[in-house]
């Protein structure tokens, strides 16, 4: 699996960046690779790897000799000899990983500024090649990562924590996913009572006490606290560009936003703010009546949310 914690970063701000005020954006794409017969006639046919030398590849990224072929299975090995045939092909990204059947690829982080201007080239160029080379099939899904700044503090993460788990319903239209991988935050009391129902209520604002190693917690929630990032994990897998675009504008505003402080009365239309996240939520609610931001969810606040709606084992594109 590709992480944002094992690479060297190339983050690119834009001119007249505050590093110190201005946040980065990096995602996870993930993927499943087209036919092999499809890949072949394209640049990139290597993706798919039904073709691929291992013996070829495991002496090209390894010092290690390996008798016979068969013995090699590094997948590390694997994703970083496609991310080094990427890049030669000037598509620039920062890890290459695997994730069930699909594969993952990870962006160096852009600043905001880049994402609010119609996003960086070589973001650009990562994007037309996942559209040239896989499927954004309904188990796969589109990782955003908002940097931390040196001002955010524990207030910011339990800001972001309340404002995922009482919007939850608001974001999940957005994000056009429901799945386990990207549960609504856990409430408290969560494990005791779930009871393996697929929906649970429960009052709000019932916020659990932050577990320490809990990967369910972890790997299943919408967003997740990451140390130097907060990724957000709710998206489908997409290759639309303005997609992507308004997802990392909806996610720094609410980082923003959580960065602030006080948030118990802050309305939820409050986040739609930017060109990109504004346009895409009134294009979503005219194409699909589920996916539709009504006036009382766009009005509703913290203050307002009587009850959490917490969705178990269902993947699923609204």
């Amino acid at each position: 699996m590709a992480s944002f914690t094992l690479e060297d970063w190339n983050p690119l701000y834009a001119e007249g960046d505050n590093r110190e005020e201005t946040r980065l954006i990096g995602i996870e794409f993930e993927g499943k690779p087209k036919p092999q017969e499809t890949l072949n006639s394209t640049s990139y046919p290597f993706v798919g790897e039904e073709w691929l030398d291992a013996e070829q590849i495991a002496m090209e990224v390894s010092d290690d000799e390996y008798s016979d072929p068969e013995d090699w299975v590094d997948w590390s090995e694997r994703g970083a000899y496609i991310k080094n045939r990427l890049n030669e092909q000037g598509v620039e990204v920062a890890g290459v990983g695997y994730d069930g059947g699909g594969k993952e690829f990870v962006t160096f982080p852009d600043s905001i500024s880049h994402f609010k201007k119609g996003g960086s080239e070589r973001l650009k160029n990562v994007v037309e090649f996942l559209s040239e080379t896989t499927d954004p099939d309904y188990m796969s899904g589109t990782h955003i990562h908002v940097s931390k700044l040196d001002s955010d503090t524990q207030t910011t993460w339990n800001n972001i924590y309340w404002f995922e788990m009482c919007f939850a319903p608001q974001l999940q239209k957005i994000f056009g996913r429901v799945t386990h991988w990207a549960r609504t935050p856990l409430p408290e009391g969560y494990f005791s009572q779930v009871n393996n129902r697929d929906e649970v209520l429960f009052q709000a604002p019932l916020k659990r006490p932050e577990p320490a190693t809990n990967q369910v917690y972890s790997k299943g929630s919408m967003v997740v606290d990451r140390g130097n990032r907060y990724e957000f994990r709710g998206p489908k897998a997409s290759h639309d560009l303005d997609e992507i675009l308004a997802w990392a504008e909806l996610c720094n505003n609410i980082v923003e936003m959580c960065a602030n402080g006080y948030i118990k009365n802050m309305t939820f239309s409050e986040v739609l703010k930017g060109k990109y996240i504004r346009k895409y939520v009134d294009k979503i609610g005219k194409n699909n009546e589920a996916r539709k931001i009504t006036p009382e969810e766009r009005a509703k606040s913290i203050a307002d949310v009587g009850y959490v709606q917490i969705n178990i084992n269902q993947n699923k594109v609204l």
